[in-house]
């Protein structure tokens, strides 16, 4: 069936049929993109190209004296790259005032080493003949006291040992000792144990006389593997957490329902899960439903 508003054409290439629009008819000649690249390289090759001008014609380079040929069109004097540049370099018809991009310069005394340079028009303030120079020009005058942003300094007394010391006016408020030193004795002495911030009672590691005992018996309960992934010493290459489901600092209990064995990765996980609830103030029931759900999930988790 013909499509309304197209009619067939035939392929200038390769003679097949097609369709095209009645207002391409003019423009359309090939049936396809291979078609029409397979004619060109075929009609449309040198003196068959609409722009040939006589093809290539032999030219003397201007360096080595050798013959070579080259598109009339085109403006050469060289036969290779390298002849270009060997005559470019030795050749003073492309260097300093024969430069294409040569500009007037003017003669300065460096302001540190009193040598003279040369400078370009955009740079006739420059003072310096190198970034050496102006470095050390700057820190020997652009330093301490003689910045232009000088604003001095005042004392502060240390917290820890009492002697006085100097700092930047912006710094006063936020300094309070003249080292490391003595922030570090004043933290250990101020910030360790009940007096810091983040104190949530201690934890000194003790579990009561029974947990020894105990936490043989919750591993062998669980044979001695991780009731997760079911992995044991051996598999995991270090020995297995006993984890207190509702921690022992807050209820003192050793007791076999309240001690699982896990592997370390796994009592991680069961960490972090008592962490978020006691951001909340701990016990919830969310948080045994979500420990329960963990502990009976998959053990790739």
């Amino acid at each position: 069936m013909i499509a309304v508003g197209k009619i067939e054409v035939e392929c200038e290439y390769c003679g097949d049929d097609f369709m095209v629009k009645q207002s391409e008819k003019e423009r359309r000649t090939f049936c396809s993109k291979e078609c029409q690249g397979k004619w060109m390289s075929e009609n449309n090759k040198g003196k068959n190209h609409p722009s040939w001008e006589g093809g290539l014609v032999t030219l003397d380079c201007d360096y080595c004296g050798k013959e070579y040929k080259a598109h009339p069109y085109r403006e050469s004097r060289f036969c290779s790259p390298e002849c270009y540049h060997n005559w470019r370099r030795e050749s003073d018809v492309n260097s300093g005032e024969n430069n294409y991009s040569w500009k007037e310069r003017t003669r300065k005394k460096c302001e540190y080493c009193g040598d003279v340079f040369e400078v370009i028009p955009s740079e006739k303030d420059k003072k310096f003949c190198s970034m050496e120079c102006y470095a050390k020009w700057q820190s020997e005058n652009k330093t301490g006291k003689k910045s232009p942003s000088w604003k001095g300094k005042v004392g502060v007394e240390c917290e820890e040992c009492g002697e006085e010391f100097q700092v930047h006016p912006y710094r006063e408020e936020k300094s309070n000792f003249c080292s490391k030193e003595c922030q570090g004795e004043w933290m250990s002495e101020n910030n360790m144990g009940e007096n810091n911030p983040t104190w949530k009672g201690g934890n000194d590691g003790y579990r009561g006389n029974s947990w020894p005992e105990e936490r043989k018996r919750a591993l062998k309960r669980d044979g001695y593997k991780c009731v997760i992934c079911g992995k044991d010493k051996e598999e995991l290459g270090t020995s297995l957490h006993v984890h207190h489901i509702v921690p022992y600092r807050l209820t003192k209990n050793n007791s076999p329902s309240n001690l699982i064995s896990l592997c370390r990765k796994h009592h991680n996980k069961a960490e972090k899960i008592l962490n978020e609830y006691e951001k909340e103030n701990y016990i919830k029931i969310g948080y045994f439903a979500e420990l329960n759900d963990f502990l009976t999930g998959d053990s790739s988790d």
